[in-house]
């Protein structure tokens, strides 16, 4: 339908959409998982198209002892694979949907475009089944039924007091609703649209009496005359009274497709060399804002959707920063490659943050040496402290490339640069701050580290860029990081 197409343009940059067409199209199906990117989903729309042929009849008792043949070619209409891939659909596929969208967190918007599922009594309990589970998993359902013109259903047959029952049952048992889709189907997906665009939460607490992991009746009145009011039929309560473990809790919360903002938090990841062979070492550093000690803290690196490094750390009290940021550094041994960083914390009030980057793990070149990301930090007790943001009491930094040289590299010719460049400066001039620094040098057995230390006068603050560039004969390259340096009055917030 056009209009479904054009309903995706609704989603925002946070939301998550996947795609599940029933009964799989010759057997192999066609599905999208769930992703951000809505023209992966507008791309497998293009591709899907309704069954041609009539679908059999979803109430085939109504035919008994009349003149008429049950089924086509007057055979039972449950034999063949379409009727029972169609009969299977509540029983199977979106039962189990409705199971695995239980463990993301949030509400789910569940719109089913078909013409009827299975209703009626036979068929109950496994609509029961699926209501209970679609509450569980907060999942709000809109039923879109095609119709090309009124009182015709999608497949030419005239609709009739029994066609779209089992729609009818299947919203009545979870709170959802049935919208006719009126040729390209505007209506009804505009009707949608305007009903997802916001919403109130209701909480519900049980008492101590009330089963827990057993589903409730719920309803909701309102004194507005006139108001539509959608909501669930019955909420299920937790299935444990325990709260979990951090680490499942962490575990959870980083599978999730909207990002916790409750802690806000940067996070940076400088790759260097490591001592295994084939693999890079990518050092990561969280800093976040307000976040209460100690900190239960995970990470994963993913590719291909597989997880390829994680840790976790069940409470620390990270590196108080300034009064208001703590930081926390970790890292990760990798093949070199691109990878999806997804760093979760909670802190000790409970309130929880995640945050996505995405991590290049590779070196930068000049010639036929190699050197790493640019480290850029502090130096505290004589430690080098990687960093983000630089607040009003550090008035200095301190900055290194690993270089590792080639078979053929003279160390002679070996020359780094560091310069620093900030886009705010005192008075609210517009000029940036530049300031450029050699490198000192210091020869190790496989590698040359290339240092630099910085004084920071009171006009280098704001948004600001260090650069390390190396030259390698007539051949350079350049490492850029981003960092934010504080100016000398006030809390260091993160932009």
């Amino acid at each position: 339908m056009d209009y479904l197409g054009r309903f995706l343009d609704e989603m925002g940059p946070a939301d998550r959409t996947g795609l599940l067409v029933l009964p799989h199209p010759g057997g192999k199906g066609r599905h999208v998982e769930m992703t951000n990117d809505v023209g992966e989903i507008r791309d497998a729309l293009s591709r899907v198209h309704g069954e041609t042929r009539g679908l059999p009849s979803l109430n085939p008792s109504a035919g008994i002892g009349g003149d008429a043949p049950l089924g086509a070619n007057g055979r039972n209409p449950f034999e063949t694979p379409l009727e029972e891939q169609v009969m299977s659909i509540v029983r199977n596929e979106l039962t189990n949907l409705a199971e695995v969208l239980a463990n993301v967190e949030g509400p789910k918007t569940l719109i089913l475009v078909t013409r009827d599922v299975p209703g009626g009594a036979p068929n109950l309990a496994d609509n029961q089944i699926f209501a209970e589970k679609a509450a569980r998993a907060r999942m709000k359902l809109y039923v879109v039924r095609q119709i090309p013109v009124p009182g015709v259903s999608a497949d030419g047959e005239p609709l009739d007091g029994r066609t779209g029952r089992g729609l009818f049952d299947l919203v009545g048992l979870t709170g959802g609703v049935v919208f006719d889709a009126v040729g390209r189907g505007k209506t009804a997906f505009d009707r949608i649209a305007r009903e997802t665009s916001g919403s109130y939460i209701v909480g519900v607490e049980p008492d101590q009496s009330a089963p827990f992991s057993k589903p409730l009746k719920v309803s909701v009145t309102v004194t507005r005359p006139g108001l539509t009011v959608r909501g669930p039929k019955q909420v299920v309560p937790p299935l444990t009274r325990q709260t979990p473990d951090a680490k499942q809790t962490l575990g959870t919360l980083m599978m999730q497709p909207r990002l916790s903002t409750e802690i806000p938090m940067r996070i940076a990841a400088f790759t260097a060399r490591s001592g295994e062979k084939n693999k890079l070492k990518s050092v990561l550093v969280v800093e976040m804002e307000n976040a209460g000690s100690p900190i239960a803290w995970g990470f994963q690196a993913r590719q291909d959707n597989k997880v390829r490094a994680d840790a976790f750390e069940a409470a620390t009290t990270g590196e108080l920063v300034t009064e208001n940021l703590r930081s926390v550094s970790t890292s990760a041994v990798l093949s070199p490659g691109q990878y999806r960083l997804i760093f979760g914390a909670i802190g000790a009030d409970g309130r929880r943050g995640t945050v996505q980057h995405p991590l290049d793990v590779t070196l930068h070149k000049a010639g036929d040496l190699e050197f790493s990301d640019v480290f850029v930090g502090a130096v505290v007790g004589g430690h080098f402290r990687p960093r983000i943001v630089f607040g009003p009491g550090n008035r200095s930094l301190a900055a290194f490339v690993e270089v590792y040289p080639g078979p053929k590299t003279a160390l002679a010719q070996i020359k780094t640069v560091f310069t620093l460049t900030c886009e705010s400066s005192a008075g609210g001039s517009t000029t940036p701050f530049v300031t450029h620094v050699t490198g000192r040098l210091s020869p190790a057995t496989d590698k040359v580290r290339a240092e630099a230390a910085i004084e920071l006068p009171a006009e280098a603050h704001g948004n600001c860029t260090m650069a390390a560039s190396v030259e390698n004969g007539s051949a350079s390259g350049t490492a850029e990081r981003g960092i934010v340096i504080a100016a000398e009055a006030g809390p260091a917030i993160l932009p």
